[in-house]
């Protein structure tokens, strides 16, 4: 059983994970050789479960966990990401990594983010205990970021799967963007079968809670244009969509029974398109507009449950990964369909996007990708693909 979100899995995989029952992780495919040597990487201590980029000061978290005993315990690792240089292409085309400090966590980590309006941000931390820590960073040339304790955010009577801030909206997106705006209105999900919704700039108690789910809500993502409506997938099989104003859901569908919409997330220019994977391994893109399934939507198919997915920061390409330790890059149906006749992607046949990059490409890693997340272009139509994986590594990789 897993805890799909943003790479959280239940204790009882990862105590067997962390016994060295799993498979070796001695080499990568040699097709995978090359790639492997042109990432940026950091090792964590713990098992990374979860990611978060705050672009503005170009910091990464990442949240990890380890069992002790028969205790849980957690770590952030700060980090920071920098352009660095392709020596093939001279070209400023991926990130590179370099750990700054490590906080502990009393509990397991289960996902991270960074709230704020400032350039130094809230840093959010959720739990297995179902509470949200939250710290004030600050920093300055010689010390990027420094965490102190702020807060805590209690609500919720189970683990916490999911966490997600609001994006910066409207015609001042960009402004706010570089002024380090990445939003105060956050969204919890949980096993408690519940979403809450957070004003991190008024109160430590949630405004708002949601029921619609039967069972464990494994994710939950605001949307990437609309202020005011979400998207959440669970375990029961359900994927919905919610407008804040509301109480119960504005639209979903239901899988097949006994599957589990396992990651989600929304489109970041496309208002009406949810990208969600299962645990059959099958990663979807829907019209929200219509909900009705197509023969067509599927962008990848992985062997095992998926993992975690992101949409590229331009919403042209997917990435996401599954238990059976693949990773995989895709074009998005949804914005070929829309921006590119000529480039409709099937999920298996070879392409490239608008700058010459791989459209779709799928690697076997050394063991499990936790979570995913994109840097911004560095260049015109370039990004770096952060991801985690259970060998305790952290890589940026030029996509």
């Amino acid at each position: 059983q897993t805890m799909a979100s943003a790479g959280s899995y239940a204790p009882a995989e990862k105590e067997r994970k962390q016994g060295g029952e799993d498979s070796k992780m001695d080499s990568e495919e040699p097709g995978d050789d090359r790639r492997s040597l042109r990432d940026s990487m950091i090792s964590t201590d713990m098992f990374p479960d979860s990611l978060a980029v705050f672009e503005p000061c170009s910091y990464v978290v990442v949240g990890c966990s380890a069992i002790s005993g028969n205790h849980w315990c957690g770590q952030l690792v700060l980090a920071s990401s920098s352009s660095s240089l392709d020596a093939d292409n001279h070209n400023e085309n991926s990130a590179k990594l370099s750990i700054i400090q490590k906080v502990d966590h009393v509990t397991g980590v289960t996902d991270v983010e960074f709230a704020g309006r400032t350039k130094t941000p809230l840093l959010l931390a959720s739990g297995d205990n179902g509470i949200i820590q939250c710290w004030q960073t600050s920093g300055n040339d010689k010390t990027p970021i420094v965490p102190t304790p702020a807060c805590a955010l209690h609500g919720h009577g189970d683990i916490i799967t999911s966490l997600s801030v609001a994006r910066s909206f409207g015609t001042e997106n960009a402004e706010k963007k570089q002024s380090g705006d990445c939003g105060t209105a956050l969204l919890s999900s949980s096993w408690d079968r519940t979403i809450k919704l957070w004003d991190l700039a008024a109160s430590a108690v949630a405004v708002s809670s949601w029921n619609g789910h039967p069972d464990h809500v494994n994710q939950v993502k605001w949307s990437g244009l609309d202020p005011c409506t979400f998207a959440s997938g669970g375990k029961g099989g359900y994927v919905l969509h919610w407008d804040t104003r509301q109480k119960d859901p504005t639209g979903g569908i239901r899988l097949d029974s006994g599957v589990e919409c396992t990651a989600i997330d929304t489109h970041p220019t496309l208002g009406h398109v949810l990208l969600y994977g299962t645990s059959e391994g099958v990663v979807r893109e829907v019209d929200m507009r219509a909900w009705k399934p197509k023969k067509d939507d599927t962008v990848a198919t992985h062997g095992q449950a998926v993992t975690c997915l992101r949409y590229s920061p331009d919403g042209r390409r997917v990435a996401s990964a599954a238990e059976d330790n693949t990773l995989v890059v895709v074009q998005s149906i949804m914005a070929a369909s829309g921006k590119q006749d000529d480039a409709k992607s099937s999920g298996s046949e070879k392409g490239t996007t608008k700058d010459g990059t791989a459209a779709n490409s799928c690697q076997t890693l050394n063991d499990l990708v936790s979570a995913i997340e994109w840097t911004r272009p560095l260049r015109e139509g370039a990004s770096s693909l952060l991801f985690s994986a259970w060998d305790k590594s952290v890589r940026a990789r030029a996509a």
